[in-house]
């Protein structure tokens, strides 16, 4: 950035104030405005650098050369706040009011700074950036200028009002002069005119660019506020560049290079020859484009690593800087973190320091993730790990700006998180750009994409169209992916591009496909020999059944897993194992945070890949926690009837280890508690039997067709008969022929699942639209859902020592120990509770570690009852007080009120 032209300092401009809110011991209480944008154009001067991928992606399709782009971005950087050259902003601080502004006078605090930025960059100094834009239209040159003023989360509109009372001449020729002088420094080439298609894709990542550099830009810690003594020329390069080296250094932003590709082998510590599938992952023809692949094998065939081997060869051909994992729930990101911290620095350059970031609501709870991240004030330093691997003895590390904030995971080398992290891109949620402009620049891997019901599911296609409209790459995975959803997905991936519709043709399974704009390429694949086997299916009549065959296993020594649809299901049916003898572990998630992250790890060190073989016997009783991404091995599991693609994952389960070689029983056995789906059945076919249940799975044709099917059969052949299976109950021709009984329950189901789609597409931002066209309906993203569902309720675990509030949670980090300390329930169950206006009044030490965002929540207080059980009172949805019990083995139970 070298100044084409030396320009006297205006003091005049420069006592505009930008900033004023000094840190503690500050020898400055202000930052000029002009000084904070070229502090924010020097980041961006930085972040070309270290993104060059992305940045020689959009400077393609814009069709400009890079340089002619780079001057226009980092020029119009510079002017992202000038809308604050305004009197309502100005007047916010008396005391700073510019002498140019006259005598200081209250002024409205609207519009805001960015609607007058938009303002005056659009209409009233417009023609200053005639010489720029020739030939633009006003509505074209609004959409390039709006995610350079819209940088804080949102678009903004042009606001009504008089000129003259929001900026008057003194304003508007301060703006002015400020513009010819960031033009003297930066020197903007003409732009040609784009196409509005164009415009509205580019405009998404130029708002996530912006955003970045701002924020990075306003770190006090890093740029310090600074008096008006040096011209811009003079502030810009002798303090502006330097500190923005330093605040990239201290975010951790630096690039990293990456390895060269080395296949399964080099990825992962697997000793065995890759399969089919991994294979291909190898050696497949990457195009030349941005391409969405689908890796479609059994539970347990090594779809994860063949994502990981497809993801390093696109980075290592320059065409995305790191990778972001979503996972249907936090218990499946903490395991894919545990599993991928050992192995990411693989996928880089030996002696680099690449981020591994965790993202979702409690990733800061996770022990893992906290230990990886780095003093901020030296991301270089390298967290020693001794389970890391062999190559490469440095563990995994974060910088402490990447991590304080779920939105800055995307900006990691790899992040893994929850995919509605993923999908608040999509959503008007507050600096959603942020959030596509770091996947853009990342390959995004959907594991368990069958796991998503028809709201996420559209959700997740309006993702897929950002990603492609922004030059990103997908890998989507599933073991039990409808032909209709696989369609879809790919449909909307090929609509981001411009090139919207798609065909396939190959419908064995396991299978592979990989589409881009200009092609789709499909091809069966063989899976592992050792996961080819013979399923047996059983049907059970009902719970009492389950027991008896649970029982007779675990006598056996063998490791069992009973998969029930609810929590209070689950519950009932560990107690009664209890009563029956023997001691099940009980894992579900209403249970306080603390508790269940030690269960989980409980649970993978006895049933996991390295699990310690003489703790392996025994029963855990789960819900649905235990089904998806949790490489765990049983020698039997039964479940209740659940949807086919859900009984085909929990399968996945049942001898996944091939190596275990000892198992007390004769062979892999799934054993299903179902009602008889042969003969003459009624409406509540299913309700009869799984009365809490019936709530979860709407769809009871669907369970009845899943019963039909499976049990048509002894044994079920994986893989050959997965994909039948599950066209079978979900394929277009599935519905035919089901019983009139369930006809009511199939038109409300599958309207449901329409409404529930269209929900979600009027709540799906537009690509085509650009970042300024979709400033309706924005909120605060805690507002924003990325799932359909009743409300939770959020409880916080108490008990009281010496008349003090003590969260149930002992972590030393009181706000820690408070969020550790949370339960989730359905909101219907619970509205209130007595204990917490009385402890309210009653301490003022419970405040200590609560925040403005806790408000909602819901003190229960906790007394010990005998044998490690506490009771409570909580009030239900009608006001009556409910007893309920807590248990760090159990959860949380209610007394009285269906379990």
């Amino acid at each position: 950035m070298k100044p084409h032209r030396y320009l006297e300092e205006v003091k005049d401009l420069l006592h505009f104030w930008g900033k004023a809110r000094p840190l503690a011991n500050a020898r400055q209480s202000w930052h000029p405005v002009v000084y904070h944008g070229l502090d924010v154009a020097s980041v961006g001067d930085l972040l070309f650098r270290s993104h060059r991928t992305s940045v020689e992606r959009i400077a393609s399709l814009l069709g400009w050369p890079r340089s002619s782009f780079e001057q226009a971005v980092l020029f119009l950087l510079s002017l992202h706040d000038i809308g604050k050259l305004s009197r309502p902003f100005q007047a916010q601080v008396e005391s700073l009011w510019p002498t140019a502004l006259g005598e200081w006078h209250r002024v409205s605090a609207e519009p805001r700074h960015g609607a007058c930025g938009l303002w005056l960059l659009d209409e009233l100094v417009a023609d200053e950036l005639d010489a720029i834009f020739p030939g633009w239209s006003s509505t074209e040159r609004s959409s390039f200028l709006a995610p350079f003023v819209g940088h804080h989360g949102r678009p903004v509109s042009l606001p009504e009002g008089s000129s003259v009372r929001v900026f008057g001449a003194a304003c508007e020729n301060s703006a002015r002069l400020y513009i010819r002088t960031m033009c003297g420094l930066f020197a903007p080439e003409p732009l040609p005119r784009l196409e509005r298609t164009t415009l509205s894709r580019v405009s998404w990542w130029l708002a996530g660019f912006t955003t970045l550099a701002d924020w990075l830009g306003s770190a006090q810690t890093t740029f310090a506020y600074e008096a008006p003594e040096l011209t811009a020329e003079a502030y810009l390069e002798n303090v502006a560049h330097k500190r923005a080296q330093t605040a990239m250094r201290r975010a951790g932003l630096a690039s990293c290079n990456v390895s060269s590709p080395t296949g399964l082998r080099g990825l992962t510590s697997h000793a065995f020859a890759p399969s089919p599938i991994q294979a291909w992952a190898e050696e497949v023809s990457l195009p030349d484009e941005p391409f969405v692949a689908f890796i479609e094998d059994v539970t347990g065939g090594g779809k994860t690593e063949a994502a990981l081997v497809l993801a390093h060869r696109t980075l290592a051909a320059g065409r995305a800087r790191g990778l972001y994992v979503a996972m249907p729930t936090m218990a499946t990101a903490n395991a894919m973190f545990d599993r991928l911290a050992a192995t990411y620095r693989r996928l880089f350059q030996a002696g680099s320091t690449p981020s591994l970031a965790l993202a979702h609501g409690a990733a800061r709870l996770h022990d893992g993730f906290r230990r990886t991240v780095l003093p901020i004030d030296d991301p270089s330093e390298v967290v020693r790990d001794g389970d890391a691997d062999d190559r490469d003895q440095s563990g995994p590390a974060c910088a402490a700006w990447l991590a304080d904030e779920q939105r800055k995971a995307f900006l990691a080398e790899v992040g893994v998180g929850t995919i509605d992290q993923a999908l608040l891109a999509a959503l008007p949620a507050k600096f959603q750009s942020l959030r596509l402009f770091g996947l853009a620049e990342r390959v995004l891997i959907v594991d368990e994409a069958h796991a998503y019901d028809a709201y996420m599911s559209r959700e997740l296609e309006g993702l897929l169209a950002f990603q492609a409209a922004l030059g990103g790459s997908a890998i989507v995975l599933s073991a039990t992916l409808p032909e209709t959803v696989r369609h879809r997905l790919a449909a909307a991936y090929r609509s981001g591009l411009g090139n919207p519709g798609v065909t396939f043709t190959v419908e064995d399974y396991p299978r592979v496909t990989l589409v881009s704009a200009t092609s789709v390429d499909e091809a069966a694949k063989l899976p592992r020999p050792e996961m080819r086997r013979q399923l047996a299916v059983e049907r059970l009549p009902d719970p009492e059944s389950a027991i008896t065959r649970i029982l007779d296993a675990e006598r056996s020594g063998a490791a069992v897993a009973w998969v029930r649809n609810t929590v209070d299901d689950a519950a009932e049916g560990a107690e009664r194992l209890r009563v029956c003898g023997i001691k099940p572990t009980l894992f579900h998630a209403r249970m306080a945070m603390d508790d269940r992250l030690v269960l989980e790890r409980e649970i993978m060190n006895r049933f996991g890949r390295n699990g310690d073989p003489a703790r392996r016997p025994g029963t855990v009783v789960a819900t649905q926690v235990i089904e998806q991404s949790l490489d765990l091995d049983f020698d039997l599991i039964v479940s209740d009837l659940a949807p086919i693609d859900l009984l085909i994952q929990r399968a996945g389960r049942l001898w996944r280890h091939p190596e275990r070689e000892a198992r007390p029983v004769s062979g892999p056995r799934l054993l299903v508690v179902s009602p008889d789906p042969q003969g003459a059945v009624e409406a509540d076919w299913y309700k009869a039997m799984f009365p809490r249940a019936a709530w979860v799975y709407r769809s009871h044709a669907r369970l009845w067709l899943t019963a039909k099917h499976l049990f048509g059969r002894e044994t079920v052949s994986v893989p050959e008969d997965i994909r039948a299976l599950v066209e079978a109950v979900y394929g277009e021709e599935a519905i035919s022929g089901i019983p009139i009984a369930f006809e009511r329950n199939l038109n409300e189901s599958e309207g449901e699942s329409g409404a529930q789609r269209s929900v979600a597409a009027s709540n799906l931002l537009i690509p085509q639209k650009g970042y300024g066209g979709n400033h309706v309906g924005w909120d605060a993203e805690v507002r924003i859902p990325t799932r359909l569902g009743e409300k939770q309720t959020v409880l916080r675990l108490a008990w009281c020592d010496d008349d003090q509030i003590v969260p149930w949670s002992s972590d030393p980090d009181r706000r820690r120990a408070w969020a550790l300390s949370e339960v989730s329930v359905r909101a219907s169950r619970v509205s209130g509770s007595l204990e917490t206006a009385r402890a309210l009044q009653r301490t003022v030490a419970l405040r200590d570690g609560w925040t403005r965002y806790d408000e909602d929540k819901i003190l229960l207080l906790l007394r010990p009852e005998v044998e490690g059980r506490w009771s409570g009172t909580v009030l239900d949805g009608k006001g009556a007080e409910i007893k309920v019990t807590y248990d760090r083995r159990e959860g949380l139970r209610f007394q009285g009120n269906g379990g």
